[in-house]
């Protein structure tokens, strides 16, 4: 335990309570004109929502959100009694978190400020947690007018006027009474935006610490920081008491208040101390009508995420018939080609039977010549067994020598020795000539070697665009994009595409190198994660090939490759600070010790990239490896998975427990003979017994298999994305093994489903317990994953332990988030 004693005394808090939109963040980033620190953490600014910044610290706020799971709500909870269980003991596990968190935010630090709206309705947790770390802890107390925050929750969130009103209420009501007795000081949203100077000096001087503002600090935030986009909506007392959707309750707090904040009143006077107690026992006796209206907002919200859900499946259906379409044109097409094919076939069918034909005549004609040739030897050996042959041979011989003919010289020479002098040797430029001159060139070039070695290397065929796209183009280069590429990387890359594209304003390209890019998936990409797309969007296919169809090119094109193959081809076209490599996974794995690994480091280690890696596991992994480039200009984001495609399904009481083992026997880094293996061993041992569990192989390239006992598994092969989604959204227990360092995508998608998950360790990658606790790392020996998939059917049927685990999962559910801190920090 985190003792008192553990921090200083004279280490000071300032705490910043308010409902959500009435300017905390405003409030938050005041902070630093009292010298106060926020920490190294920030949530980053979300253009259309807080453009200018949160200033709230990340863990803390996950941290809340952690709590609030565990207590079944959410920050826009109207239950009034999910704070009664801040007490409970399964609340004291979260205090000694709170407590080392606070130590280690706070351990160089000894003025921090805190701001995170749902602290209001923590606020006794956190109070507890102060106290034991011995801290001097102030409060400013921030107001809006409640129609203020209603008109920017309902931008926001969609939130009804009511909901958003009394959530007000709650937040309000307890930002006061917990802090009665304590430092504090009021501060209206609406007085700070008019008079900020003024409005920081009085809550300095309610605070105590007036002699803490930092004049240049203070410039800075009245005139860079503070503009009118900050606030979207005004309005005042009289716009509470005119519209009847505001409870009287709203309007007497806010009026108190805002005399408060004036100066009018002291906050721990007895006419605020009524009203507040007065309004205070109004919410309690309105308590069952506001626990009703929270069932019945978690049922709309129930209902909202099904029929988003089912408006996900029916576009998927739709891009699947589009795709069908597709694939029956395609099949159309093919039987066209083979039509023509056939009557290829059939034309030169005919011209190799007139080159038989001709053969043959040539043939008969060949055999007539041998016949003659034939007859004439028979006269010529019947000629020189004569007698007259054998007596003139001498003066044959001397005829043949006078004329000089070889033969008869030859055979003069093998008689007499060497006839003649050198005169008769063969002439100087007789000599051997090489063969390169006098044949056709038989050995390719070491160029020609290299290129077919490694066609996927090859350059793109390109040429200049004659007419460039103003605004600049994303191009992403990857080696294919169908149906079998829907999955987990793929996914990501184009996810990340978008989301740069937007970010930068430019103009998306998808440009394709093994295989004609097939549009109809890239629609299922965005359906199955809830992600629209309304913008131009071009598809390309650039093999590698001397004959291949150019691509337009300009000097503003930002490139983004996805494989070190991709990213060699485009550094040989364009600019290299232009590039910007996705990495998801340590390729230098998937090749053997030899010149493709040498390839893949050097595009690593390339200082002219900069490289976005899928997860800090594997960044680290990367910068621990040595790859220079990856440790100088890279970042690294969370994947997501979405809750609207990864969610749990109730199992049926009459359906057995699901397992799923994720294989491709083609990948040799997805262990699929030692998963095999860990199956069977599981089985045998009596962990995964048939009349209680149905078994599923799912991934690429599945062979027919039977386990123990006769038993085949069910086949999934290459699944679309929506029927993978539904598939695992169903599994009990899954088994995902990878050679790699970074989580594989599988394991954290079955983890977001809801199932209990194998995997295997590998380098750093020792343990994922901080993705969710239902997820089981250990080493790939044989004996330790059967005993593992043994762990995990149990863990699997422990419903209030699995059921936790899932609950407080930290798997990043918004793509949006997931990429918002890469795009900010990547440099243009």
């Amino acid at each position: 335990m985190v003792s008192r004693a553990s921090v200083e005394s004279n280490k000071h808090l300032i705490a910043v309570l308010g409902m959500h939109r009435s300017g905390t963040s405003t409030m938050a980033r005041a902070l630093m004109v009292l010298g106060v620190e926020l920490g190294n953490n920030l949530m980053p600014a979300l253009a259309g929502n807080n453009s200018k910044g949160f200033w709230e610290d990340m863990d803390v706020a996950r941290f809340n959100e952690d709590l609030l799971s565990h207590l079944g709500a959410k920050w826009d909870s109207l239950n009034p009694i999910f704070g009664d269980r801040l007490s409970e003991e399964s609340v004291n596990r979260f205090r000694q978190r709170a407590l080392e968190l606070l130590q280690k935010k706070m351990l160089d630090i000894d003025w921090f400020g805190m701001k995170d709206p749902r602290v209001a309705r923590l606020l006794p947790f956190w109070k507890g947690v102060f106290s034991d770390l011995g801290l001097d802890v102030r409060y400013v107390l921030v107001i809006r007018n409640p129609l203020g925050v209603a008109a920017s929750l309902a931008n926001r969130d969609g939130f009804a006027k009511e909901k958003s009103l009394y959530l007000w209420l709650q937040h309000t009501i307890a930002s006061v009474l917990e802090t009665t007795g304590l430092p504090r000081a009021v501060l209206d949203f609406d007085r700070l935006m008019a008079a900020p100077r003024g409005e920081l000096s009085r809550v300095a001087s309610d605070l105590g610490i007036i002699d803490r503002i930092v004049e240049p600090e203070l410039v800075a935030f009245c005139s860079d920081f503070l503009e009118d986009s900050l606030r979207h909506t005004q309005f005042d007392l009289q716009d509470l008491v005119d519209d009847p959707a505001v409870p009287w309750l709203a309007t007497e707090l806010f009026e108190v208040l805002t005399r408060v904040s004036g100066g009018e009143l002291s906050i721990d006077s007895t006419a605020v101390t009524a009203v507040l107690q007065q309004v205070s026992n109004e919410m309690d006796r309105l308590s069952p009508a506001l626990r009703f209206m929270a069932e019945a907002d978690a049922a709309a919200s129930r209902l909202r995420a099904d029929v988003a859900q089912s408006q996900v499946q029916i576009a998927a259906f739709r891009q699947d018939l589009v795709a069908c379409d597709g694939q029956l044109d395609r099949l159309s097409q093919a039987l066209v080609a083979r039509d023509g094919q056939l009557d290829m076939l059939d034309q030169l069918l005919d011209a190799r039977e007139k080159e038989v034909e001709l053969l043959r005549h040539s043939l008969a004609e060949g055999e007539g010549r041998i016949a003659v040739l034939s007859a004439a030897a028979a006269e010529r050996d019947a000629m020189a067994a004569s007698t007259s042959w054998r007596i003139t041979r001498p003066l044959r011989l001397a005829v043949g020598v006078v004329r000089g003919e070889p033969a008869y010289r030859s055979r003069l020479q093998g008689v007499f020795g060497r006839i003649g002098d050198t005169a008769e040797e063969s002439p100087p430029n007789s000599a051997s000539v090489p063969l390169s001159n006098t044949h056709s060139r038989l050995a390719p070039s070491g160029q020609e070697i290299l290129a077919s070695s490694w066609p996927d290397l090859a350059p793109l065929v390109t040429y200049p665009d004659p007419a460039p796209v103003a605004a600049g183009r994303l191009t992403v280069m990857t080696d294919a994009f169908g149906a079998e590429n829907l999955f987990a990387g793929d996914c990501a890359s184009i996810l990340f595409a978008i989301a740069l594209a937007r970010h930068r304003g430019l103009r998306l390209r998808l440009v394709t190198r093994n295989a004609p890019p097939e549009p109809a998936h890239f629609g299922a990409v965005l359906a199955a994660h809830g992600i629209a797309y309304t913008e131009n969007l071009e598809f390309e296919y650039a093999p590698a090939q001397v004959d291949a169809r150019g691509l337009a090119v300009a000097d503003n094109d930002l490139v983004l490759t996805t494989s070190y193959a991709t990213t060699w081809a485009a550094l040989k076209n364009f600019d290299p600070s232009h590039v910007i490599y996705l990495v998801q996974d340590d390729e230098r794995l998937y090749h053997p010790a030899g010149d493709q690994q040498i390839r893949c480091r050097e595009a690593l280690c390339d200082h002219r990239l900069r490289f976005i890696v899928s997860t800090p596991a594997l960044y680290n992994s990367l910068v621990s490896a040595g790859m220079a480039g990856v440790a100088a200009n890279g970042l690294a984001f969370e994947l997501a998975f979405p809750s609207t495609l990864y969610y749990r399904e109730p199992k049926p009481a009459a359906r057995k427990r699901r397992f799923v083992f994720y294989a491709r026997p083609h990948q040799p880094q997805d262990l699929f003979l030692r998963g095999l293996e860990a199956v069977v061993g599981a089985m045998e041992s009596g962990f995964l017994p048939p009349e209680q569990w149905d078994l599923h192989f799912v991934g690429e390239d599945l062979p027919k298999i039977e386990l123990p006992g006769g038993l085949r598994p069910g086949v999934s092969d290459r699944l679309p994305l929506s029927m993978y989604g539904q598939l695992i959204r169903q599994v009990d227990v899954g088994l995902s093994l990878t050679s790699t360092p970074r989580p594989s995508y599988p394991s954290l998608a079955l983890a977001a489903s809801g199932a209990v998950v194998v995997t295997n360790r590998y380098g750093l990658k020792q343990s994922l317990v901080d993705y969710c606790a239902n997820i089981l790392c250990v080493d790939p020996s044989l004996e330790d994953l059967v005993m593992a998939l043994g762990n995990a059917t149990q863990l699997a049927v422990d419903e209030p332990k699995r059921q936790s685990n899932y609950a407080n999962a930290r798997i990043q559910r918004d793509w949006d988030a997931a990429f918002a801190p890469v795009l900010n920090a990547l440099a243009r």
